[in-house]
């Protein structure tokens, strides 16, 4: 079993990644983006995903909400998904 998929075997993942910034103070996600792939990736329903990193208003919804339903799980239903500041 890879790392990623021992993913899908527990029932709360916490995505705690840095968000540096850049000279002009924008977020850098290179990080943010590729862990929630991930999680996407290893998704399965009954899950509880909390997105804890700093980063700005819809993050969530771009980087776990979308994807996990465009994977066919519903959040809310399927899966549930949280952000945490």
């Amino acid at each position: 079993m890879t790392e990623a998929a021992a993913l899908a075997e527990a029932d709360t993942i916490f995505i705690c990644v840095p968000t540096p910034v850049d000279d002009d103070l924008r977020p850098d996600l290179t990080y943010l983006r590729a862990a929630c792939a991930t999680v996407v990736e290893q998704a399965r329903a009954g899950q509880l995903i909390l997105l804890t990193s700093t980063t700005y208003v819809g993050t969530t919804t771009d980087l776990l909400t979308q994807p996990l339903w465009d994977r066919g799980l519903v959040p809310g239903d399927d899966v549930f998904v949280a952000f945490s500041p």
